[in-house]
């Protein structure tokens, strides 16, 4: 059918999304029960109908007459009309908008001067059909193109009842999985079928993953308030059948700091997490070996992958931790963190962290917001032996940044602060006292509490440590900054913007009430340290990853000397590397 807008242009599927062009051949249009699907009839191919919408083979719109054999397009997903702005030449295209009334941009009409005089039409109910229902269409004489634009639209606005029952189906019906591959390819019924083979078989971990042809784009699920495309969206709801059969894991993403690992093992291991998961790539620091050792030994899961130019290290992470990494569905619970972030508990109230898990878990929750707070470097020049958290004793005050420790299956990616959602779900967020967590700016998002939560559990973040700890720390990428660096990179940008918080953290006595919960964990942290050294290939691997540090310190702190009068923010850091205090 063709659609005139009321611009007298016509509606076309264009790169990917639905626009306006002077010129254009027609667009799919189906009749589905009481409703209409829209669809690319060329190509098939996925599309959006709005910037902010999902990729979809189809689109569900409801249709309404109005004078002159006009009509308007309600999209069903999101209850707004299509408006379509004019194209002013046979190249261009004009954007189709998302309006809460009609107007005269928000009318089309015809050519055949019939608004429902459509091709092909199906009867199928999207709240009362059932998976029956469904693979009958599967199996109707429509062409693929129709039945995948149908399917789309039926994953995105059925029932989530009926959404359940076909992706447990797929897990368990090989004819009806085949059914839906011969739609959307073998690359979906591999996964789902792996998944599926996965959990007959025992749901057995591995320890290692190796991530180096893992492409770019699975990043896109942790894009804030991202929409699943049709395939996205049959993993995932796949995903979320998967019942977990223990409480938590950690995941962190890390480049080049090798140092710290076992610091940050020691702490969650003594904390009591099930499962720890470190992503890492690209490294150049020995960390490797170490990795690999602490893997061996089933200590961890090690995802090994590579960061190009362009990619977001931690989207990628987070992104394949949550749609295709299938060890973590074994958990209930996750927490995203750096290897800076060590999480505590009130020792009074909690005997684990489960135990602090195992509270949340009695109530309708699906996020637990935990607040940072900072330590500071205590007046260390030098990095000294021993972890982190038998170093420094500078505490901050309760920060309002936090982290999220959320349930695994509910979520398909994630932001550095708080987990992307299903919108089907509706997630709940808490802070860490089970009491409704409110965001200081609820438009930006919820990095920020408004009132920050200094009881129950925090995040003791270690942010800037030593003065050449800090220097170090800028010579790598950030996670969350797609970038990736040369071997001795001194991060002038990312520096100069937190070197006077690392002064005040520096010269800052802190709260000497705020290492409370962190203090109380020290002794079965060291214990836990103590053991993991007590393995010998372990402690090779630490000691050669140490010796790296030292050479690759002193090449790095020449660099910076040289481009210092270059930038006289960093002089003051220049001055505390070479006298050990600040001015």
């Amino acid at each position: 059918m063709i659609i005139v807008t009321g611009n007298d242009n016509f509606l076309a599927v264009s790169q990917g999304a639905l626009v306006a062009k002077e010129q254009s051949p027609g667009i799919g249009f189906m009749k589905i029960g009481r409703f209409y699907v829209i669809y690319d009839k060329d190509c098939g191919e996925k599309f959006k109908i709005f910037d902010c919408d999902r990729m979809s083979y189809g689109h569900l719109v409801k249709i309404s007459r109005h004078v002159d054999d006009c009509f308007s397009i309600l999209h069903l997903d999101g209850r707004k009309f299509l408006c379509a702005a004019p194209a002013y030449g046979p190249d261009d295209v004009g954007r189709i908008e998302p309006r809460e009334h009609v107007n005269a941009w928000e009318l089309y009409r015809s050519t055949h001067g019939v608004p429902f005089d459509v091709e092909s039409r199906y009867d199928f109910d999207f709240r009362e059909s059932d998976v029956g229902a469904v693979r009958e269409f599967l199996l109707s004489d429509l062409e693929p193109i129709e039945k995948r634009a149908v399917f789309s639209c039926v994953l995105n606005n059925c029932r989530d009842a009926l959404l359940r029952e076909i992706v447990q189906r797929l897990l368990v019906d090989a004819s009806f999985l085949g059914l839906i591959s011969e739609l959307f390819g073998n690359d979906l019924a591999a996964d789902i079928g792996d998944l599926a083979s996965w959990l007959r078989d025992g749901r057995v971990e591995s320890q290692y993953y190796d991530l180096k042809a893992l492409p770019s784009e699975i990043s896109r699920t942790s894009l804030p308030q991202y929409r699943l495309d049709t395939e996205e969206l049959l993993r995932f709801s796949a995903r979320s059948c998967v019942q977990p059969v223990k409480k938590s894991c950690v995941v962190t993403t890390i480049r080049n700091e090798g140092i710290y690992i076992l610091d940050w093992v020691a702490h969650y291991r003594a904390i009591g997490v099930d499962k720890i998961i470190i992503y890492s790539n690209n490294n150049t620091d020995g960390s490797d070996d170490l990795l690999k050792a602490l893997s061996d030994a089933g200590l961890i899961i090690w995802c090994d992958g590579d960061v190009t130019q362009g990619d977001s290290a931690q989207r990628k992470s987070y992104s394949h931790c949550l749609m295709l990494n299938k060890e973590v569905l074994n958990y209930e619970w996750s927490i995203f963190l750096d290897m800076d972030e060590f999480l505590c508990f009130d020792r009074n109230m909690f005997s684990n962290i489960n135990d602090f898990l195992d509270w949340h878990s009695l109530s309708r929750e699906d996020v637990v917001a935990v607040n940072w707070r900072f330590v500071g470097s205590s007046g260390q020049k030098k990095r000294t032996a021993g972890p982190v958290y038998s170093r420094f004793f500078s505490w901050g005050v309760a920060d309002q940044h936090v982290k999220s420790i959320f349930k695994t299956r509910y979520f398909y990616g994630s932001c550095p602060h708080e987990p992307v959602s299903n919108s089907r779900r509706n997630s709940i967020m808490v802070a860490a006292n089970k009491r409704p967590y409110v965001p200081l700016d609820r438009s930006a998002g919820n990095a920020k509490s408004d009132l920050p939560l200094a009881s129950y559990a925090q995040i003791y973040h270690y942010f800037f440590k030593s003065a050449e700890e800090f220097l170090w720390k800028f010579s790598r990428n950030r996670g969350d900054f797609p970038f990736v660096s040369e071997d001795i990179f001194v991060n002038v940008l990312d520096m100069s913007i937190f070197i006077d918080a690392f002064i005040s953290a520096f010269n800052g006595e802190g709260d000497e009430n705020g290492g409370v919960m962190m203090q109380r964990q020290l002794p079965s942290n060291i214990q836990e340290y103590e053991n993991l050294l007590s393995a010998e290939v372990i402690r090779q691997a630490n000691d050669r990853v140490q010796s790296a540090y030292d050479v690759r310190l002193n090449k790095l702190k020449d660099a910076f000397r040289l481009i210092v009068p270059r930038f006289p923010q960093l002089e003051i850091l220049a001055a505390v590397l070479d006298d050990g205090c600040a001015d």
